[in-house]
């Protein structure tokens, strides 16, 4: 796990208006291991799990809107950034900044960079005026946008800074079941012994063989972690796929590379014949997606509601079978309609302006022509879940080389050879 600033591409324009990009420096501020971090109990009774960063690196407290800003990542994948990813938990700027004054005067503040995952920093700079502000109305802290962002405006002289102390993450089910495997890493007490084990303990036991108890201890602490490492495996290759009308899980390692066009090869999970894969137009808004226990930030501006945002999947004829779907960057969902559900009436309803009826449901309803809107299509029709597709470059490409899964994915892309380790 690392916590960083900076990153992302620094957006210019020029004398000539020609708009250029460059690199943005990335500072790690603290590389950190799940095992450093304890579960805490919050006021409200809540369990959180918190890692405290040991550094005393100061940053200044001025973000870009455009490139970079204060994140984490865990297993070479992002679990957020702020200010990108602020407005995806509220519009509001004072609900992912959280000012506090303790009673000694120190003020912290809680960055939000994303609905699971913030960090809890040490404010430094402020006046005494501004102490007292926060102190009275800790929503006052948005009143300084000035010096907070400088995408826009003349920039301020801006001396506060803040110090990271802490990651705090939401303790999920799959996080407490990783913490619970890292913890039995180097224990061997808790083993039951298999009846081959007790037998081996039994005979040394009676030789009183100290080179063999011992060879027999490295024996069952080396079972041991090779079975807790598995386990680990197989939580950093689950995916959970949900929606509004329930979920289904399935592994990394179920999928192949297949490749519609050349130089072009996806990892490829079948997911046909699993449990709630038939999923209502409008509850693809819904879908979101856990890769390794961490639910992936999906951005507000993805291309949902555009009219390029999916491909319809036709017959020679024309006819509409199915279409793929993007749910985010490098990940696109095979499905087809369930036309064989509905009798011939109905068809002929659904398939009046089909078109414009799933782009409205894709939006929730909010499509209009001419000030009247266009009506969704019913719940009944349903796209059926077929396929999910990852480009090599989405978010699972480090997973899958961690695990070596998939290294024929990366063994040619794009003509050029790509090493998995």
């Amino acid at each position: 796990m690392v916590a960083y600033v900076g990153g992302g591409e620094r957006i210019g324009v020029t004398q000539n208006d020609v708009i250029q990009l460059s690199p943005s420096i990335k500072q790690t501020i603290s590389g950190l291991k799940l095992s450093d971090g304890k579960v805490v109990s919050t006021s409200s009774g809540k369990d959180v799990f918190v890692i405290p960063i040991l550094s005393s690196k100061e940053f200044p407290l001025q973000f870009s809107m455009l490139d970079g800003g204060v994140g984490v990542t865990l297993g070479g994948r992002s679990l957020g950034l702020f200010p990108q990813t602020y407005n995806r938990i509220s519009n509001c700027l004072s609900d992912s900044l959280i000012p506090e004054v303790n009673e000694d005067d120190t003020t912290t503040i809680t960055i939000h960079i994303s609905e699971h995952t913030h960090i809890v920093c040490e404010l430094l700079g402020l006046s005494n005026e501004e102490i007292i502000a926060i102190r009275e109305d800790p929503g006052s802290l948005s009143y300084y946008s000035s010096f907070i962002f400088d995408d826009e405006g003349p920039r301020q002289n801006n001396n506060r800074s803040f110090t990271p102390n802490s990651i705090v993450m939401e303790l999920s089910d799959t996080l407490k079941e990783t913490l619970g495997l890292l913890g039995n890493l180097d224990h061997t007490e808790s083993r039951e012994l298999s009846p081959s084990d007790e037998l081996r303990e039994v005979s040394i036991a009676a030789l009183g063989d100290e080179d063999h108890k011992k060879m027999l201890d490295d024996n069952m602490r080396l079972k041991l972690q090779h079975e807790a490492l598995m386990k680990i495996r197989s939580l950093l290759l689950k995916v959970d796929f949900s929606h509004n009308k329930g979920s289904f899980s399935f592994s990394l390692d179920e999928g192949e590379v297949e490749e519609y066009d050349v130089g072009h090869p996806k990892w490829c999970v079948n997911v046909d014949g699993k449990e709630m894969t038939s999923i209502a137009l409008i509850d693809v808004l819904s879908i979101s997606l856990t890769i390794s226990g961490t639910q992936v930030q999906q951005d507000r501006r993805s291309p949902y509601v555009d009219r390029t945002a999916y491909t319809m999947l036709c017959k020679e004829n024309g006819f509409p079978f199915g279409m793929k779907i993007p749910i985010l960057y490098g990940v696109n969902v095979i499905g087809i309609f369930n036309w064989n559900a509905h009798s011939n009436d109905e068809i002929m309803s659904i398939a009046d302006n089909f078109r414009a009826r799933i782009h409205s449901s894709l939006m929730g309803g909010n499509l209009h022509r001419d000030g009247v809107p266009v009506p969704m299509l019913p719940p009944t029709f349903k796209v059926h879940l077929l396929q999910i597709e990852f480009a090599p470059n989405s978010l699972i490409s480090h997973v899958l080389k961690m695990t070596g899964v998939g290294e024929e994915l990366f063994s040619t892309v794009g003509g050029e050879a790509v090493s998995t380790k």
